[in-house]
């Protein structure tokens, strides 16, 4: 059996340029990184947003697949607690929405699946409601828990 012989690195060059940047830097091991430490963190940003986004659009997805409002509820509720409360939800929609180029399909699509939540969180008509469904509405809304 014939082994690979070892590689030496003890003629490693001192400094390398960034493949980002183009400055030099010094790796801290004898490794095949090609970017600098402030270089690598910025594109593994990057990277990480864009898995974030991911699943903001597989939530697009998921709401405009839903047949019935109901479904959509159910799926902005899973999502919502995925991000950590309707607060997180709400900053990585805006975030996620805010990184799309103005008319691309992606943001049609985030915005289509919005209106879907709208449609579904519509009150019902206050002229065809009873009295007493009237003052359980307004209880709802008037209550010290309700407040913020």
């Amino acid at each position: 059996m014939i082994f690979p012989a070892r590689i030496d690195h003890t003629n490693q060059p001192e400094s390398r340029p960034c493949y980002a940047c183009g400055n030099e830097f010094q790796p801290r091991t004898a490794s095949r990184r090609s970017r600098c430490p402030t270089c690598a963190a910025a594109y593994m940003r990057g990277y990480r947003a864009a898995k974030r986004d991911c699943r903001m659009l597989q939530f697009a997805a998921e709401v405009r697949q839903q047949r019935t409002t109901a479904g959509a509820m159910a799926a902005t509720a899973h999502l919502a607690q995925a991000f950590g409360g309707p607060l997180g939800f709400a900053v990585a929609f805006k975030n996620c929405f805010d990184a799309c180029p103005v008319g691309s399909l992606r943001r049609v699509r985030m915005l289509d699946a919005f209106l879907r939540l709208m449609e579904s969180n519509e009150p019902p008509p206050l002229d065809q409601m009873s009295d007493a469904e009237l003052d359980a509405t307004n209880a709802t809304f008037t209550s010290p828990s309700a407040l913020p």
